[in-house]
């Protein structure tokens, strides 16, 4: 038993009933938050007028609208933080100052008001129904006086801003359910505000639409801040008319509404010759690989509360229905190229109560290799560890769901989805607003018999044709040329030599031999550090810092994950989208002098990197043959906003988490030898994965690099010079 803070009781059936929270704990925006602790802020603020009562709550954007209580509404990331205070003459500018100081940008109300006393009840409580009503009224009233802002908003002028700037506001406000009174300025990041990765991409659609012209989606997820966003617009729309006029010829945005494809049936384009180059790479790879299973991927929460399992498995055939890549094969054609195949079966949640399944069960399943062409490449286990019954509608229970696939149809980004559309699927079930013969499509809308969305099937077709495009071959070759240039000039591109620093390796804990082909290390949170010390930049950073000292290397070579979004009309789209994007850093000493300069050095060489993308296949052809290694280490890093349990949304009565890192199932073998999975939680702080194929590099290496990576990361983040990074003692 743990003390979770949650409140439920045991019936007569033993079964487990939730009620709720015991305390004021909710989530906004992937994080845990503790109303107290706001209150507690602003009653010690230093004011001349004292607060002398402060109220926080969680207020719905959709609440303006009466429709609080509606389950297939409720949505995570549409929560914002009210704050209420008294006396009424409270200086809530100075207020706000002091606030934003000390709390994390998550924890900022995004409404304050203030009140000559508060309404109470019978009980002399504060009536939190008044004061929700009034929290929606004045909201509702554009009333944008106690909105919290990052700066003084009032001493800037909004209709300074540019137009673009003005658009891009216009849709910011949009999508994140801010009123038009709310004050955006030219130096506002988007993920200050409640912005995401995913909802970048809908921005990405959202200004496409808007300009009429295609925005590129890495625009958006490199630059966040409202000024520099519009410029970078600003610049891409320099662009002669004439070439202007081609890219939007070439645009798959352009191309679906010219080409007719929505009168074609399912199965002409599902069952397409063409597939993209990231699936045509993965197909190659799995067929040649030892260890198949290398190429699962797993995703395992833990819900806990008032769960319809009946539901949840209807849910996920429905998504599987309304996807084919979900229901995708892949073999060989006649001709001998490899080829997609969507199947008309969709596979069956696994339902298990009990003892009927443990962790051993789901670490062999996870092991389980999928047949490319004869499996369902979607696997999903559902088990009820709360009682002992076999019903299948049972309520009030502890599941555990595991989702498995193979990366050839899915993508991090592709799964978010995945559970945004389960998760509306299931709202509207719980609801019972399905009519009769209507589905639910990804974007929770009902799909009429007979119609069809426009999928994977038919980006890859585009791909396959703009690939062959003139204008394309000519600027493949010259990312080609840039790529030679950059990469060829190193004495050797794979970080992994053949001799290791031994003599640095035997001073390392001998217990370190044991590590396996993965473990995982914490990174706290760095004291007396800003808000938010990490990002993908200083990951990449830590991990050529301690590449550098293990293996006495300057010249590092990495690769990141590069999602091609970049086309609008991808943004709801599940598959595989994502590639990798080889990153070389030459650290010389000068760029050892200060933590900025080195962050600097990561940031420049990413920007031209993804200037230059290309496929990594096509990059990876110009140095070495088919079945050589190439760039030995990958870099990826997961933000807290973009967490997959927050995108798993079953309503208020259930609590998702993800599976511990303890518990947590892991295929066995890595698609790169070296691989550093960093990871954002909910604290602040990081948890690093690191996998790695143990034939080509000993444990004891591993346990070197992980002994490295938090000093040097927290070093980073606190701008420490990393000037003796490259010794065998590392230190700060």
């Amino acid at each position: 038993m743990y003390r979770t803070g949650d409140l439920g009781f045991w019936d007569d059936e033993m079964n487990l009933n939730y009620i709720g929270r015991i305390d004021n704990q909710v989530k906004i925006c992937g994080f845990r938050v503790e109303l107290e602790e706001i209150e507690h802020a602003i009653l010690g603020a230093d004011l001349d007028t004292r607060v002398h009562s402060a109220v926080i709550m969680v207020v719905d954007a959709h609440a303006k609208n009466g429709n609080q209580d509606d389950p297939t509404q409720w949505s995570k990331n549409d929560k914002r933080v009210v704050g209420f205070v008294t006396p009424q003459n409270v200086n809530l500018a100075a207020l706000r100052a002091q606030i934003t100081a000390i709390l994390p940008s998550y924890m900022w109300p995004s409404q304050m008001i203030t009140l000559s006393e508060l309404p109470r009840t019978i009980n002399s409580k504060a009536d939190r129904k008044a004061l929700m009503a009034l929290a929606v009224s004045k909201w509702s009233a554009n009333n944008s006086d106690g909105l919290i802002q990052p700066y003084d908003y009032k001493k800037k002028d909004e209709a300074s801003l540019t137009a673009t700037e003005k658009m891009i506001s216009k849709i910011w406000k949009e999508l994140l359910h801010l009123e038009p009174l709310f004050p955006i300025q030219k130096d506002q990041d988007f993920l200050t505000i409640g912005g995401n990765s995913v909802l970048a991409i809908r921005a990405a659609r959202e200004l496409a639409s808007s300009i009429g012209r295609h925005i590129p989606v890495a625009l958006l997820l490199r630059t966040t801040v409202l000024e520099e966003l519009a410029l970078a617009i600003d610049q891409y729309n320099t662009l002669s008319s004439s070439i202007a006029r081609d890219l939007e010829t070439e645009s798959f945005s352009a191309y679906l509404s010219s080409s007719g494809l929505h009168t074609l049936p399912d199965n002409v384009l599902s069952n397409s010759p063409h597939l993209s180059y990231m699936e045509e790479e993965l197909f190659y790879s799995h067929h040649a690989s030892d260890t198949k299973q290398a190429f699962n991927t797993i995703i395992q929460f833990v819900l806990n509360g008032t769960i319809n399992i009946q539901a949840l498995i209807q849910s996920f055939s429905a998504i599987q229905l309304n996807n084919p890549i979900l229901r995708s094969r892949y073999t060989i054609d006649s001709q001998g190229r490899p080829c997609r195949v969507t199947s008309d079966n969709v596979a069956d949640a696994r339902y298990f109560v009990g003892d009927e399944w443990n962790d051993n069960k789901m670490q062999a399943l996870a092991d389980t290799p999928f047949d490319l062409a004869r499996h369902q490449l979607l696997r999903v286990v559902i088990w009820d560890r709360g009682d002992n019954k076999k019903e299948k509608d049972a309520l009030r229970n502890v599941v555990e769901v595991a989702i498995m696939t193979h990366h050839i149809i899915t993508d991090r980004a592709s799964l978010s989805l995945m559970l945004e559309s389960l998760s509306h699927h299931y709202r509207r079930v719980q609801a019972q607003t399905l009519q009769d013969g209507a589905t639910i499509t990804p974007s929770g809308s009902k799909q009429k018999p007979g119609s069809r969305q426009i999928g994977y099937a038919d980006w890859a077709r585009w791909l396959h044709t703009h690939q062959q495009t003139p204008r394309a071959q000519m600027q493949l070759q010259e990312k080609m040329a840039f790529w030679r240039k950059t990469l060829g000039s190193m004495r050797q591109i794979r970080t992994l030599p053949t001799v290791h620093r031994h003599d640095h390796l035997d001073s390392c804990n001998e217990t370190a031999t044991n590590l396996g082909a993965c473990q995982h290390v914490s990174i706290p949170y760095p004291d007396e550090c800003a808000d938010a010390p990490y990002s993908q930049r200083l990951a990449v950073a830590a991990t050529a810092l301690a590449l550098r000292a293990i293996f006495g290397i300057s010249d590092v070579a990495l690769a990141i994950p590069y999602t091609n979004r970049d086309d609008p009309a991808t943004a709801g789209m599940l598959g595989l989208f994502v590639d990798r994007l080889p990153i070389r850093l030459e650290l010389s000493s000068a760029d050892l002098a200060s933590a900025n300069v080195l962050l600097d050095l990561v940031s420049s060489a990413t920007h031209h990197a993804v200037e230059q993308q290309a496929p990594y296949a096509r990059i990876r052809s110009q140095f070495v043959s088919t079945n050589d290694r190439f760039i030995d280490v990958l870099v990826i890093y997961n933000w807290q906003s973009d967490a997959l349990e927050t995108r798993l949304d079953l309503g208020p009565d259930v609590q998702v988490a993800q599976l511990s890192a303890a518990r947590a199932a892991r295929p066995k073998g890595t698609m790169f030898p070296l691989l550093f999975d960093y990871s954002e939680q909910r604290d602040g702080g990081l948890l690093l994965h690191v996998v790695y194929n143990p034939d080509l590099i000993p444990a004891k290496i591993v346990a070197a690099l992980i002994s490295l990576l938090p000093g040097l990361a927290q070093g980073l983040s606190g701008h420490k010079t990393p000037a003796h990074a490259c010794s065998t003692d590392i230190s700060f």
